[in-house]
């Protein structure tokens, strides 16, 4: 969704006119609880009233702190478009209270940070949620809190895009979802890349990195063509690359330590073929069944719940109540299934790449219908 593709880049290269179009989506988020799910709207005041109700002013508590991660990044000057400026360095020049927010931020636990400001579980979560979410680090851990700054660094790093900019949504979820799928985006910047004469070969598998001196000057392809460069950016595993490197490119040691480099990815992908739009639990009144299932899921119930989760793939368990970010994106893009049928897709998290019992061969069925019972809980009849 653009809530994580940055709205600048998609201005600066037109993007737009090379076929990338987003639907606006609101709701943009339903995040289950046991209770009843959260939803976040476009419309700041029906959030916050689903916020209050959870406890009275926690809605201003959740501005307030949203605000003030927002003003330290305006602060901190920093941008995602500029090189890095020393952290260190921008810390001394704040004032007294910015430089105890950022030591909180930067060095402190998400939890410790959302304890001190929230009081309900539900409002913790819902940024626990965002803050996290592909991080593997318990909320507990120093240095968690930081995640709740991507969104505000992103704001300060250039304009605001009008009344629909992503970035405007503290919670985020589907605040645009492409049409066409996330195919969408590849084809939009292959197009952008040919019209500026970029020549780019698909299917063309290189099977060796060359160098001159100390550094890479060409790579091969598999049918034997040499392309060389003075830049070469590689984009893939490093231990993949470091294996395509001639003889001599780097020392035997180094060639050591890259392939000793523990590779432990956390997450897990499951997309499930329907027969029907799953009915959704608990929707307030006046939101349609189909609206809701349109826009993004998650499940993660409480700070307690994504350490428990973390906690467990750290030591190589499978979670047995994984969370998980979800969408059905035929509801937007109706060529993805047959006619009548749809696609759900949940981007699940964490599961240890390697399980410290038996292997993914064995257990990948049982974590499967886990995720299903889970997903089940806010969409009943889903099996």
């Amino acid at each position: 969704s653009p809530g994580s593709f940055e709205p600048r880049i998609i201005q600066e290269l037109e993007l737009e006119r090379h076929g990338l179009h987003f639907r606006r989506m609101d709701p943009t988020l339903v995040h289950h609880f046991p209770e009843k799910p959260f939803i976040s709207w476009r419309d700041r005041s029906r959030t916050d009233e689903q916020l209050n109700r959870l406890c009275p002013g926690e809605a201003d508590r959740f501005h307030n702190l949203v605000q003030e991660l927002e003003n330290l990044a305006v602060a901190l000057n920093i941008s995602l478009f500029r090189p890095d400026r020393d952290l260190q360095k921008a810390r001394e020049k704040l004032s007294r209270d910015h430089r105890c927010l950022f030591d909180e931020v930067f060095t402190g636990s998400l939890q410790s940070f959302l304890d001190a400001r929230l009081r309900t579980t539900q409002a913790k979560a819902l940024l626990g949620m965002v803050a996290l979410n592909v991080t593997m680090a318990p909320p507990s851990q120093p240095g968690t809190a930081v995640g709740l700054m991507l969104r505000p660094i992103s704001k300060v790093s250039s304009a605001e895009a009008g009344a629909d900019d992503p970035r405007r949504i503290p919670l985020r979820g589907s605040t645009g979802l492409p049409i066409g799928g996330m195919g969408a985006i590849a084809d939009s910047l292959e197009s952008c890349c040919r019209a500026h004469g970029v020549d780019i070969r698909p299917n063309t598998k290189v099977s060796k990195i060359l160098h001159e001196e100390e550094r890479v000057s060409a790579v091969v392809s598999e049918r034997g063509e040499e392309f060389s460069a003075p830049i070469i950016i590689s984009a893939i595993n490093p231990q993949t690359a470091f294996k395509l490197l001639d003889d001599g490119a780097v020392p035997e040691t180094m060639q050591e330590d890259i392939a000793a480099l523990p590779m432990s990815g956390s997450a897990f992908k499951l997309v499930l073929a329907l027969d029907r739009i799953p009915d959704y639990a608990g929707l307030p009144d006046g939101l349609e069944n189909d609206t809701a299932a349109a826009t993004q899921f998650r499940i993660g119930s409480s700070l307690s719940h994504i350490e428990e989760v973390i906690r467990a793939a750290q030591s190589g368990e499978i979670p047995a109540h994984p969370l998980i970010w979800g969408l059905i994106p035929s509801l937007t893009t109706p060529e993805l299934a047959p006619e009548g049928k749809h696609l759900l897709s949940a981007n699940v998290w964490h599961a240890p790449y390697a399980p410290n019992s038996g292997s993914w061969e064995d257990s990948q069925d049982w974590f499967r219908d886990r995720c299903i019972d889970a997903i089940s809980d806010l969409m009943p009849n889903l099996k």
